[in-house]
């Protein structure tokens, strides 16, 4: 074989030795391509991660991301707020307390409560029967109030699902500034009289809790 063959021949096994070995390399575990932690809390749902006792779909994301990648999210303003929302609510499901401040975290379930971000409002409650949403925001104190206020313009229809709640939701046509009025009343240690014609409601807000 001449020189230039034999040239040839061993660059040509370099080249295939080199791409076969590229194609029988196992994939990177930290891909980048991996589902993040907010993709992941969010195709997952509030239904899914909070309606049940259940909470080992939680504890895998916990295992797997850490808690600091929770607080993280929690705290990056470019993140959806379903995604902080969620993330907030399950660490305090898991029992661990978020490091992001009480106004952040009422800021994230304000926001989350005006977006209507979870598809249906139970989880809020309804202005005369709190759900467990609305009380993560009372346990937060007087921060909460101020957030809440702007709330109180706030027209637009609450959605619930199932039976009773539904029901009394498409009846009484609950809205955002009517859930607002009675956090707000909560705080302020007001008593919240709920009225059943919606213009009485708005001149009760306006009287009593107007500036």
């Amino acid at each position: 074989m001449s020189v230039n063959r034999l040239t040839f021949a061993i660059i040509l096994f370099t080249i295939y030795g080199l791409t076969a070995g590229c194609k029988t390399m196992p994939p990177s575990k930290t891909s980048t391509h991996a589902p993040s932690l907010a993709t992941q809390l969010i195709e997952a749902g509030y239904g899914r991660l909070f309606l049940t006792q259940d909470h080992r779909d939680l504890q895998a994301l916990l295992d797997r991301f850490g808690k600091e990648a929770f607080d993280d999210l929690v705290q990056d303003s470019t993140a959806p707020y379903l995604a902080r929302l969620l993330a907030a609510e399950g660490l305090y499901a898991l029992e661990k307390q978020p490091t992001a401040t009480a106004a952040q975290l009422v800021q994230i379930y304000v926001v989350a409560l005006e977006q209507q971000s979870i598809n249906i409002a139970n989880p809020w409650g309804t202005p005369r029967a709190l759900g467990n949403l609305s009380k993560r925001i009372l346990a937060f104190g007087d921060v909460a109030i101020s957030s809440l206020a702007p709330l109180l313009y706030n027209s637009k229809i609450l959605e619930y699902a199932g039976s009773r709640e539904a029901t009394a939701g498409n009846l009484y046509r609950y809205r955002v500034k009517d859930l607002s009025a009675s956090l707000i009343c909560n705080l302020r240690s007001i008593a919240y009289e709920f009225q059943n014609d919606i213009g009485e409601r708005d001149a009760w807000i306006a009287q009593h809790l107007g500036n």
